[in-house]
């Protein structure tokens, strides 16, 4: 009986430091999953465009200090992928890491874009065609470009 519980001490242990540290493609995954919970979660509208409708009774919020926490909630994002080895990925995984780094990137460097005290926000609104017709019309036309 002692022989046995011995015998099958190596293999416990195994298991133990098997799952203790996940292999990192487990660990991309798990980002990738936590990332579309969240993303969901800031986007209802398009939530419940695409069927999840766990979020029906909300609308977006697009106050500042929203778009502040959704800067930061993306920087984690990029802290937590950022200590995954690009090495230890298969060529998909790397992919997909990188199309993720990109977009919490951009999040993260655009999240002035909109601002109030932003000093090129009202340069957006002097682009060609952007408001013709005392704002009327928000697709520029054509012809007139």
């Amino acid at each position: 009986m002692i022989k046995r519980t011995f015998s099958a001490l190596p293999l416990a242990v195994a298991l133990l430091i098997s799952t203790a540290h996940a292999a990192p493609a487990d660990d991309l995954q798990t980002i990738i999953a936590d990332h579309w919970k969240w993303w969901l979660s800031i986007n209802p509208v398009q939530a419940t465009a695409l069927g999840v409708h766990d979020f029906d009774d909300k609308l977006g919020d697009l106050s500042l200090a929203e778009q502040d926490r959704e800067a930061k909630a993306a920087q984690a994002f990029l802290d937590r992928l950022s200590a995954i080895p690009d090495q230890a990925l298969s060529v998909a995984d790397r992919t997909n890491k990188g199309v993720l780094v990109r977009m919490l990137s951009d999040q993260v460097e655009g999240k002035s874009l909109w601002r109030k005290d932003d000093p090129f926000h009202d340069l957006l609104w002097l682009a060609p065609g952007f408001c013709r017709n005392g704002g009327q019309s928000a697709v520029p036309d054509p012809r007139r470009l």
